[in-house]
């Protein structure tokens, strides 16, 4: 469903209760649509690139490890492979908050 533009001067078809048909702009008109500007400050390029990537792989490498170094049967890689995913989750969210600040 395309949501509609409403501008200062035009009125609402969705009728929102911060819509308002003065003419001056910025009194009342708002956007349904969502923003398309990243916030200044954000993650662009290789930090959001490596923060991702760090965020998806090291879990998932962790828990392969995890899965690998416990062994013989299936329930002890099943318990290696979730201690791996679970360290790999608290050690990704540790790397990223330290590594890839932004500049709030």
């Amino acid at each position: 469903m395309e949501t509609p533009d409403c501008g200062p001067t035009q009125k609402c078809p969705l009728e929102c209760p911060g819509c308002d048909s003065s003419p001056e702009p910025g009194a009342g008109g708002h956007s349904h649509a969502l923003p398309n500007e990243q916030r200044p400050g954000g993650l662009v390029g290789w930090r959001l690139a490596a923060a991702a990537g760090t965020t998806f792989l090291l879990p998932v490498g962790l828990g392969m490890a995890g899965a690998a170094w416990a062994g013989g049967g299936h329930d002890s890689r099943f318990a290696g492979a979730v201690a791996g995913v679970v360290a790999g989750v608290i050690l990704a969210i540790a790397i990223t908050r330290i590594f890839f600040r932004t500049s709030d």
